[in-house]
């Protein structure tokens, strides 16, 4: 939907001739959920469990979220789930900035157009939850959506660059989300019906640091989606982007390059619902038009794996110069985890190199790394790195806290 007499152009002009043209006016929507609107903050908690409580934790929650990602329609094992990723953001770790580095500036002026939106009936953190969310079945409950509305969405997102309220509302309805606005903060967000698959997003336009943080897979690699949720609401990055779906919640094939051995017991193809390597998602076209909407800022793709502590790359496998993200990052993240292992994909003197899960078939690094177009790079490789894009695996047992993962990569850039 858009207003009359629009002259959009770019995304707005490409989704106006999709959508057939201006003609909408906007109805205000009364919220219907009266509940808080504010952003959660640090604070203390009781001390941490010792390391036998930890694991006998760690093992009842990982079978919950088995159960809960196989499908299964058990509510007690999703709140095990929930209440998890709400423990895992309430480990105290103390400021962000290091000794002499100032805290963020704002690099852009107030958004006043954020005030012409409907305050959001929700939090953050219930925007971005597995609740909030509602992921559809992982048994094929993924709808993959048409390339209207895949226009439709990166016309919002341009509309709201440019401070046009009524637009970006307008092609957000048509991509089947509604904008609101959390609270006081000059904060924006972009929430689908719950059980969509779409994926959720928040955008910062007052004081923010120039990077987006996307968590691909949210609900089969525990821990991502507590660190998106953290490094938005403490630590002020511009951009969270968070899938709604499964990466295994569709039986068709995305057709893009590489093979998983997450949904089948054999390594196969990716599923058309993994944002990470499945081009008609809108994980990826909110990506390919807030990554050029933000030319500067950095990307980060969090990821979960099953090998011991930490595997950093920029999507590729060339060598990196020493003020490279990826290199700032790995130093960063070995001084923070002495006793776990972190490799890196890119060559550098001083850093462990091992490839080990290098996201060179990851879509949103290889638009970042100029592989192509945002259709093309599913079947191309880079064959150079930008430095804009910062692809972070992480195990297990580092994803226990976070926090003080999150927050070490967030100090490195």
């Amino acid at each position: 939907m858009y207003p009359k007499n629009c002259t959009p152009k770019g995304a707005l002009a490409l989704a106006l001739l999709l959508l057939g043209g201006c003609g909408w006016t906007s109805e205000d929507a009364s919220p219907e959920d009266p509940r808080s609107v504010e952003v959660a903050v640090d604070e203390d908690i009781d001390p941490e469990p010792t390391e036998d409580e930890a694991r006998d934790d760690d093992e009842a929650v990982d079978e919950a979220a088995n159960e809960v990602a196989a499908g299964d329609d058990d509510e007690a094992a999703a709140d095990v789930v929930d209440e998890a990723e709400d423990a895992e953001l309430d480990v105290p770790l103390g400021p962000l900035e290091p000794p002499g580095m100032p805290p963020a500036e704002p690099i852009t002026e107030p958004a006043s157009w954020t005030t012409e939106l409907e305050p959001c009936a929700f939090g953050l953190d219930d925007a971005f939850s597995r609740a909030g969310i509602a992921p559809p079945d992982r048994d094929g409950g993924f709808e993959a959506p048409d390339e209207v509305q895949r226009a439709a969405l990166a016309a919002s997102l341009e509309a709201a660059s440019d401070g046009d309220a009524e637009l970006a509302v307008g092609f957000a309805e048509d991509a089947g989300y509604a904008v609101c606005r959390l609270g006081a903060l000059d904060v924006a967000l972009w929430r689908p019906a719950p059980g969509s698959g779409r994926p959720v997003i928040a955008w910062r336009f007052d004081a923010a640091r120039p990077v987006l943080v996307g968590v691909p897979h949210p609900f089969n690699e525990r821990g991502t989606l507590a660190q998106g949720r953290h490094a938005f609401a403490n630590r002020q990055v511009r951009l969270l982007v968070v899938s709604g779906t499964h990466r295994c919640a569709s039986e068709a094939e995305s057709g893009c390059d590489g093979t998983t051995g997450v949904c089948d017991d054999d390594h196969a193809a990716y599923r058309l619902s993994d944002p990470a390597h499945s081009d008609g998602t809108l994980f990826h076209a909110a990506h390919a038009t807030l990554a050029r909407l933000h030319p500067d800022d950095v990307v980060l793709s969090l990821h979960g794996m099953a090998d011991d502590g930490f595997s950093v790359s920029n999507g590729t496998h060339f060598p990196a110069a020493s003020e490279a993200p990826v290199v700032r990052v790995t130093r960063a993240l070995t001084a923070a985890f002495p006793e776990n292992a972190v490799t890196t994909c890119n060559p550098h003197p001083g850093l462990v190199l091992l490839p080990r899960l290098c996201g060179t078939t990851n879509l949103q690094g290889r638009l970042l790394n100029d592989a192509g177009d945002a259709e093309a790079v599913c079947g191309a490789e880079a064959d150079s790195a930008s430095e804009r894009f910062l692809h972070i695996e992480q195990g297990r047992g580092v994803r226990r806290t976070p926090k003080k993962a999150m927050d070490a990569v967030l100090r490195a850039l």
